[in-house]
């Protein structure tokens, strides 16, 4: 389970070939024709080296292809363009820990907490990013601050499912569901 991003509205401060070369590539992606779906990130990636979400769908195309280690370099090289991309700190925790990191994987958590925090703050789609917060929480050993979010956000027919299922898997049956590895 990974998302996928494509862009479907020009954007003005990224490449349009670039754009519409990411946007192939997640079509490659649908149909796990991944060898193709990362030329094609590539590509976009060099069109416009700034452009990040090519470089997040990369990452999402070689955890589908098990290539962690690539996989890592990706995410780090899309985090120097946008650090503020809390889901990217997320992302590379899960890749770390699963590369048997966990220390800096905890670094990487710890700075998605800040972020997530920020934008809550913000008042920037609370309830995601609450539990996106929850979530961060649970990956450092913090489940009490992760069920008090919890606790927040029940009744929400939309988030109950993903709650439980966070609340009832341990966090290595998450990175195996989260990074869709056998």
């Amino acid at each position: 389970m990974f998302t996928i991003f494509s862009c479907n509205k020009a954007q003005d401060s990224f490449n349009s070939k670039s754009i519409g070369l990411n946007n192939l590539a997640v079509e490659k992606m649908k149909i796990e024709d991944y060898k193709n779906a990362l030329a094609l990130f590539d590509e976009a990636i060099f069109l416009d080296s700034t452009y990040y979400t090519a470089y997040n769908n990369k990452v999402n195309c070689l955890v589908a292809m098990k290539d962690f280690n690539e996989a890592i370099r990706t995410n780090k090289l899309s985090l120097k363009i946008k650090p503020d991309l809390a889901e990217g700190h997320f992302f590379l925790g899960m890749l770390l820990d699963h590369s048997g990191d966990s220390i800096q994987a905890n670094n990487s958590y710890n700075e998605s907490i800040k972020l997530f925090e920020n934008r809550i703050l913000k008042g920037k789609s609370v309830e995601t990013n609450k539990l996106n917060l929850a979530t961060s929480y649970l990956f450092i050993g913090q489940s009490e601050k992760a069920d008090s979010i919890f606790k927040q956000l029940k009744g929400n027919k939309k988030l109950d499912e993903t709650i439980n299922l966070l609340q009832n898997s341990s966090k290595e049956d998450l990175l195996k569901q989260l990074l869709v590895v056998n």
